[in-house]
């Protein structure tokens, strides 16, 4: 336990390395209990010593012998009669099929198997177990067959564990990647945001406060005046220069009334609508439309400016 008390929770490494451990004993115990089985002689005598199941079984499946260790594993007293049981009995339905197709490969004189099977007690509960069973051969001929029962339920366990912190990691990697989506659609349109904010403060100044400055150097000023307004109209195109350097070239380079024009086209207006709205003639709005075009090197290209704006964006 840790400080708190708490049973530390195992790693997907941890688990993983606990099934490969399990594996290879039940591994080395099969060939251990295949050399025994095959070396017959004191077999039963050895196998009362075992603490796993121990059985042997005729041709038909009928239980000849099943060790202390398999009467206690599976429920039974030594006040039962094991010979009136089958094979079949200490297995599951739903693995019947496939259990009595393997037997009969195996008392047909196959090798050595290890089956895995939902394992049945007399009282009806169930337990995964591994079937290790090998062919009884009388002058090369198999008379039956006897093997080993392994509970396997901790390997079982472990798996189960094993799954389900794989599971989880696959979800919390989908909730991540979620999440990382998710974020890289808010930083762009953050982006976007302060693209929009930049084009509007410069658009701003350049249209509604620089040609009144421009106006005003056309009057009667002082000395004063005109130093004051010099720096004026220095320290505002200082404060936009960072707004201006976000936008695009072309985009710098336009007057405020090819701005303005800009916006207009963005916006849909037709040359006669724009030419209406800023009390000019078509002809001198379409010359605004060259110039923003050339500014834009886009002149020469059919390429609607509407669309070429909007791309901007």
């Amino acid at each position: 336990m840790n400080g708190s008390g708490t049973t530390k929770q195992p790693t997907y490494e941890d688990l993983a390395r606990r099934i490969k451990e399990l594996e290879e004993m039940v591994a080395q115990g099969q060939r251990t209990e295949a050399k025994i089985i095959q070396g017959g002689g004191h077999f039963r005598e050895l196998a009362e010593m075992l603490p796993e199941a121990v059985y042997e079984a005729d041709p038909n499946g009928n239980l000849t012998y099943l060790n202390r260790s398999g009467m206690h594993q599976f429920g039974y007293s030594n006040h039962d009669n094991i010979r009136r049981l089958k094979i079949y009995d200490l297995i599951s339905l739903k693995n019947l099929p496939k259990a009595r197709k393997n037997y009969v490969r195996i008392t047909s004189g196959n090798e050595t198997e290890c089956n895995d099977y939902i394992a049945i007690r007399k009282d009806g509960g169930t337990f995964p177990a591994s079937f290790l069973c090998t062919p009884i051969l009388q002058n090369q001929k198999p008379i039956g067959v006897r093997g080993f029962i392994r509970d396997i339920s901790t390997c079982h366990q472990a798996r189960k564990a094993l799954q389900l912190t794989h599971n989880e990691l696959e979800q919390k990697a989908v909730r991540l990647e979620e999440a990382n989506i998710a974020l890289r659609v808010l930083l762009k349109q953050h982006g976007k945001d302060k693209a929009d904010l930049a084009e509007n403060i410069l658009a701003n100044i350049e249209t509604l406060i620089l040609p009144h400055l421009e106006r005003m150097k056309e009057g009667h000023l002082s000395t004063d005046q005109e130093v004051m307004l010099g720096v004026i109209e220095a320290d505002l195109r200082q404060i936009v220069s960072p707004f201006a350097r976000s936008l695009s070239t072309g985009l710098q380079r336009l007057t405020p009334m090819e701005i303005c024009v800009t916006d207009l086209v963005k916006q849909g207006k037709t040359t006669k609508e724009i030419a209406q709205l800023l009390g000019l003639a078509p002809s001198t709005i379409d010359t605004h439309r060259n110039h923003i075009r050339e500014k834009l090197k886009i002149k020469n290209h059919k390429m609607n400016l509407r669309t070429y704006l909007r791309s901007l964006e």
